[in-house]
């Protein structure tokens, strides 16, 4: 009630302004304008003139706000009163009302009247049914944005997964790259051992024939000398003639030898020069083995010529063939201690190209960072771009929303369009299932490798803690080792105090024989008197004979007195024979005691030379085991870079995940705002009583954000999980690190003590050499000194003439030895200089390393690009001058160590000849007086009386016990050598052992290597069948990429024309709407000409009503009817608040017309 007055008294004010404007307007003419005209075909605008363009521009943003969002078509006000009004007068009833009270006597402005209404209510009718078309294009407008803005946003999301996934593929395919090259390396690693010990094995090999070759030509020369010294007494003759052809030999030896020496200072000057190691140890052991074969040749020469001169020779050859054996034994031990350090060098070098891979691997993880950086700015500026055209489109989509009112002729296509947009989204999102299924596959399958490799890496560290405990237990035993070797020390220790002893028994006993010799001279001279004293009384007697009887009784008592000087003599004779019987007896028990105690200590050094060799093999196997550690670690190594890239992966995705929990956080955010707001409108549009199908539109929108809701909770939940569970494997993975770092740090301390324990093993090894050498050469000299003593009394004769021509060839040899010596001094000299330069140059080296780290140090910490390559190339360079110092190094270590060896060699045999010289001249002054009185006992026996059946027999016992004693001695000399071949035997049957149990070790290396390799291969082909299949995936999802773009492109161009159709339409409305108001312009001021006065008009409206009225207005109730018959027209959901104001216009246009018109 309250409502409907309201709504009158507003129309009559209404009126009231508008009958003051119209009086005003002039002298009464009556016309109607555009704006009038205009309210006749907007029946619906809430706007007008005369309320101002306050009105118009509150109702288009309204109308903007309404396709923007929801919430501002929440905000909408209602239309005020006067606008009620404004409405009212501009519509064609209210000119309709108009007219009625205008005279209406002619019938031709009556039909005029008629056809105008007509066309108005016709026009009426299409702007209703076009506003309604609108209306319903409005609405499939609306949806088709919102189709399309959730597709953009699972095109979005998609294309965001794509790129994650895109990530992940390159991750894998680095990953898959990295292993690549690991194995390539590997297999390179592997050639060049597998090559590097079948190097070894034809080195070994070429030894051991040149061993086994050594072994029959000394064999063969045994069996020689055996059979020349049996038959030495039956070729004496033959001998000196082959002497005089053994001394031009000798003398052709000598000038092949010095020419051989020049050779080899040749060879030595171009070994310094080269730089390569493997030559120069290939032409330094051409070297030797031209040199020991020409040594051969010389002492087998020498050895020939001087077992033809005497035994004592035969001895020295002896001396000097066990001096070879035991510098072949060192050689061997030089060479295999060579190897062992070329092997740790080798270790060092792969070491090196480790470092240095692995400095290489990180640039180019730093470069493919930098590159996937790069990528990353690109795809988001890509992003940028499209966020921007997203916008642009938006904006254009909101201006085509207040274009496309009046697009009703494309309706249908773009229904046909919507379905086919429908089927391809339903299409794209069932391959985006297929999709997600696939990568939840594959992520399975991802997280089962990551078991796999956690399975792997708790092999490798039981297998690492196994090496480790391997290493202590070869720490223990090299300990136990030491102890042993300390033992040894101590025995060795004991027995040169005991060889020192027996040496002050040897001079004691030298002393003695001496005395013996001085009594058995001063006995000689006193028999030598006595034979002139009994010279003296034969001729006496002869005297006393031929003087006569007289004296008989004087000449008997002088023969009895002769007789028994005889007698005593004899007896002093026989006495002084029997003390040296015995004290040749306690020599020969000494000897034999001492050759007891060389036996003895033979078996000593043989059992410490097996000793020593199974420390050697022990140490090899350390050594191996330290390789096999190291091989591990290097294993370890990559194995943590592994973990460190897939730890950086993992981060990465993290952090993804977090952003995309961020993302889905604000969206949830952004949904419950959502809710809330549609629970308040819900609230509001209960209030207002909205119409139930809003009601149901809305509640299916808030189920829908619920759902939405739920699964943005869901995703949550699991990314939240998933970002714990990563949290835990980089947990897991650092764990693993920080264990793999602690056993690398007790790897390389591991290494560094047995490095230590190296160098001390070589030491004691040197040690052991010298001090074997030096027993072998007391024993060698005792051994000398006793053959001396046995044969010198039967050699005087024989080594007169060959001394002398030994002396001078002595002598001379000694002069060359001298200057050998101040050669090899000098040599010495600048060895040692040049050494010293060589440590100074390595010091100054080590200060430009710890430098060089240093600087390295300081730098890590900082931008280290350039700076970083120019300190590598430093080091690099420093590394390569320590490689070649290293190496002049050990090669003037050799020099040094063989100028050593030849000085001991040169200084024991000038001592030696030395010795000889004293004790030549020695002997020849003992000769001469031998001689002398020789001649001496041979005059005084052919004087005697004496018979010489006698002293033939004493010759004949001498003779006798001469050769016994030289047939025992040479049984010993044949017993000792036999010694040696049966050691030699058990020595070269050690080193078949040895060299089986190399081979088998090498067969099983190989084994293992093949299988290393099959399973290498197996891994190559599996990483490239799943690269294969990474890169099928990555080209289907770029295929579909490809396809999502170019339906997006074809939406685009669809929309383009959408537009062009929609301006068209537009121009073509504004063009019929222009026609239509000149149309209707000129009707009605043709049809009303002249002015009416409002008051006139209104006081004669009842007049002159006839048929022609009342038609019309049965026409115009008809119209009227037919347009309330209809529904009454709405603009979706979105419109509900701005209809409800329209409604109570129509009910209050309706009063109205019923109160005035009677409708």
């Amino acid at each position: 009630m309250w409502g409907n007055l309201w709504v009158e008294a507003e129309l009559a004010e209404a009126k009231q302004v508008r009958r003051e404007r119209m009086l005003s307007a002039g002298s009464g003419s009556f016309s109607l304008s555009e704006d009038d005209f205009d309210g006749h075909l907007g029946r619906g605008r809430p706007t007008s003139r005369r309320s101002g363009t306050t009105a118009v521009n509150g109702g288009s943003s309204r109308h903007h706000g309404d396709y923007t969002g929801v919430d501002a078509d929440l905000d909408l006000s209602v239309s005020t009163d006067t606008e009620m009004e404004d409405v009212v007068d501009q519509s064609p009833l209210a000119n309709m009302r108009i007219t009625s009270q205008s005279p209406l006597n002619d019938s031709s402005t009556l039909l005029k009247l008629n056809q105008r209404l007509q066309e108005v209510s016709r026009q009426l009718e299409r702007e209703k049914a076009g506003r309604e078309e609108g209306q319903v294009k409005v609405r499939s407008l609306e949806s088709e944005r919102n189709d399309l803005k959730r597709r953009l946003d699972t095109a979005n999301r998609e294309k965001s997964n794509l790129d994650t996934i895109k990530i992940d593929l390159e991750g894998e395919i680095r990953k898959l790259k990295y292993q690549l090259g690991e194995e390539q390396e590997r297999r390179k690693t592997a050639d060049t051992v597998l090559n590097k010990t079948k190097e070894q094995l034809a080195k070994k090999e070429t030894q051991y024939s040149q061993e086994v070759e050594n072994k029959q030509k000394s064999e063969l020369t045994i069996r020689g000398l055996q059979i020349e010294l049996r038959s030495t007494q039956s070729q004496v003759k033959a001998l000196e003639e082959e002497r005089d052809e053994a001394r031009r030999l000798l003398s052709a030896e000598k000038q092949a030898r010095q020419s051989q020496e020049e050779h080899h200072n040749e060879q030595m000057q171009q070994l310094k020069n080269e730089e390569i190691s493997k030559l120069s140890v290939d032409r330094q052991s051409e070297a030797l083995n031209k040199l020991e074969s020409a040594d051969d040749t010389r002492r087998s020469v020498s050895d020939h010529n001087e077992k033809l001169k005497s035994e004592l020779m035969h001895l020295k050859i002896e001396l000097e063939r066990q001096r070879t054996r035991y510098r072949d034994e060192y050689g061997l031990l030089h060479s295999e201690n060579e190897e062992l350090n070329n092997k740790i060098e080798e270790l060092k070098n792969e070491i090196r190209m480790s470092e240095e891979a692995l400095a290489h691997s990180h640039a180019m993880f730093n470069n493919q960072l930098a590159q996937v950086k790069s990528q990353n700015a690109v795809l988001t500026a890509d992003l940028d771009k499209e966020r921007s055209q997203k916008d642009r489109l938006t904006a254009e989509l909101d201006s085509l929303k207040q274009r496309l009112q009046s697009a009703s002729q494309e309706l249908e296509k773009g229904h046909l369009a919507r379905n086919e947009l429908e089927r391809a989204s339903q299409h794209e999102r069932d391959e985006l299932k297929r999709a997600i299924d696939h990568k939840e596959a594959e992520l399975s399958a991802l997280r089962e490798n990551k078991r796999g490799l956690g399975q792997q890496l708790g092999t490798a560290e039981s297998r690492i803690k196994g090496l480790e405990h391997e290493i202590q237990m070869t720490q223990a035993s090299l300990n136990e080792k030491n102890n042993q070797l300390n033992n040894l020390q101590r025995d060795l220790d004991q027995r040169r105090g005991n060889l020192e002893t027996l040496e002050q028994r040897v001079l004691q006993e030298r002393d003695n024989s001496t005395k013996l010799k001085a009594k058995l001279e001063t006995a000689n001279e006193k028999i030598a008197g006595l034979q002139n004293e009994s010279l003296l009384l034969k001729q006496q007697a002869e005297e006393s004979k031929f003087g006569g009887r007289p004296g008989s009784r004087g000449a008997g008592g002088e023969q009895d007195r002769l007789q028994g000087m005889l007698d005593r003599m004899k007896d002093e004779n026989q006495r002084l024979k029997d003390s040296l019987e015995e004290k040749n007896k306690s020599l020969t028990d000494t000897v034999n005691m001492m050759r007891e105690e060389m036996r003895s200590q033979d078996m000593n050094r043989s059992s410490s030379n097996m000793e020593y060799q199974r420390m050697q093999q022990e140490l090899s196997d350390a050594m191996k085991r330290v390789s096999l550690a190291e091989a591990a670690l290097e294993g370890v190594k990559k194995a943590k870079d592994g973990l460190e890239i897939e730890k950086n992966a993992l981060q990465g995705e993290i952090e993804r995940l977090k952003s995309k929990v961020m993302g889905l956080e604000e969206q949830r955010h952004d949904s419950q705002t959502k809710i809330r707001e549609l629970q308040d409108h819900a609230k509001e549009m209960e209030r207002h009583s909205v119409d139930p199908q809003r009601k149901a539109e809305l509640e299916t929108s808030v189920q829908k954000l619920q759902m939405e809701k739920a699964q943005l909770d869901a995703t949550l939940k699991h990314e939240q999980t998933r970002a714990e569970m990563m949290q835990k494997d980089l947990e897991d993975s650092h764990k693993v690190r920080s264990s793999l770092e602690a056993l690398v740090a007790n790897l390389k301390t591991s290494n560094v003590h047995l490095e230590d324990k190296l160098s001390e093993e070589a030491a004691n090894r040197s040690l052991f050499a010298r001090d074997a050498e030096d027993s072998r050469a007391l024993w060698e000299s005792e051994v000398k000194s006793r053959s001396k003593l046995g044969l010198r009394i039967a050699q005087l004769e024989r080594e007169k003439a060959e001394a002398h021509t030994g002396v001078d060839e002595e002598k001379r040899r000694i002069k060359r030895m001298a200057e050998l010596k101040k050669m090899s001094e000098e040599k010495m000299h600048e060895e040692m200089q040049r050494n010293t330069r060589l440590q100074e140059d390595l010091a100054t080296a080590r200060m430009q390393l710890r430098g060089a780290k240093k600087k390295l140090k300081e730098f890590m910490s900082g931008d280290w690009g350039q700076e970083r390559k120019a300190l590598q190339g430093t080091i690099e360079t420093l590394r390569k001058q320590v490689g070649e110092v290293r190496g002049q190094l050990e090669q003037e270590e050799q020099m040094r160590a063989k100028a050593d060896m030849l000085n001991r060699q040169l200084q024991n045999d000038m001592t030696s000849y030395k010795t000889m010289e004293k004790e030549v001249q020695r002997f020849e002054k003992l000769k001469e007086q031998i001689e002398d009185e020789f001649i001496k006992y041979k005059q005084h026996v052919d004087s005697n009386f004496v018979d010489k059946s006698y002293i033939d027999n004493y010759k004949k016992q001498l003779e006798a016990q001469s050769r016994t004693e030289l047939n025992s001695k040479l049984q010993q000399v044949n017993e000792y050598l036999e010694g040696q071949a049966q050691a030699r035997n058990k020595l070269d049957k050690l080193r078949d052992s040895n060299d089986e149990k190399i081979r088998s070790e090498y067969e099983q290396s190989m084994n293992g290597l093949k299988g290393e390799l099959a399973r290498l291969r197996s891994s190559l082909n599996d990483s490239l069948t799943q690269r294969e299949t990474v890169i099928a995936e990555k080209d289907r999802f770029m295929e579909k990429y490809n396809e999502a773009i170019k339906k997006a492109e074809r939406l685009n161009s669809q929309l383009e024309k959408e537009r062009e159709r929609n301006t068209e339409s537009v121009t073509k409305l504004t063009v019929e709407r222009q026609k239509l108001q000149d149309v209707s312009s000129g009707l009605l001021n043709t049809s009303m000409g002249g002015t009416l006065h409002i008051s006139s008009l209104m006081n004669n409206s009842t007049d002159g009503e006839d048929a022609l009225t009342r038609k019309v207005r049965q026409e115009l109730d008809r119209s009227i009817a037919h347009h309330m018959s209809r529904p009454p027209t709405s603009l979706g959901p979105s419109r509900s608040r701005r209809e409800s104001p329209m409604k109570d216009n129509d009910s209050a246009y309706l009063n109205s017309l019923r109160r005035n018109y009677f409708v």
